[in-house]
């Protein structure tokens, strides 16, 4: 293997490893994309979890 091919397989092997090892880095490319997920998913399931002023100060109110 020459030279400049046995440094591309290099740099394929460590990308690869950086892919199935956890770094724990906030730089690592797939907590990158898990992040960019979940923050998607917050934004799409945020209505779902809020609960209108209405209903929460009819329970929370002294009846007596």
């Amino acid at each position: 293997m020459e030279q400049a091919e046995f440094e591309k397989h290099l740099a394929g092997m460590y990308r690869h490893e950086g892919i199935f090892w956890d770094t724990g880095l906030e730089t690592d490319e797939v907590r990158q994309q898990l992040a960019a997920i979940q923050a998607k998913l917050e934004t799409a399931v945020k209505s779902c979890f809020e609960e209108p002023a209405k209903t929460y100060t009819l329970f929370t109110r002294k009846w007596f």
